[in-house]
């Protein structure tokens, strides 16, 4: 990324598999499949990279979740604040919590 100060990596597991594009797409979140186990995530003009570390992008159970890219304009929303932002999201989406 080029900006060690925005970088921003957290881990997360998920109670039970999680299909992410299908989790992503139920709430209008863009993605991009890279492989079995890594999907770019387009939220806000950032760019996320989700790693799954256990599973694969349609039968996650942890993940790695980067911000990869903060939006080139100002939102209003600090990289973590932007995070955090696009993390809450994510458990509306599925039956599964998502564990920190």
């Amino acid at each position: 990324m080029g900006d060690d100060d925005n970088e921003i990596v957290r881990s997360y597991e998920f109670a039970s598999g999680v299909d992410i594009p299908t989790m992503l797409e139920a709430v209008g979140i863009e993605s991009l499949d890279v492989d079995e186990h890594r999907i770019v995530i387009l939220y806000r003009s950032a760019i996320f990279i989700c790693t799954v570390t256990e599973g694969t992008v349609e039968a996650a159970h942890t993940v790695d979740i980067e911000l990869w890219e903060p939006p080139r304009n100002n939102i209003g929303r600090e990289p973590p604040e932007l995070f955090e932002d696009f993390v809450t999201e994510l458990p509306q989406s599925t039956d599964s919590s998502l564990r920190n």
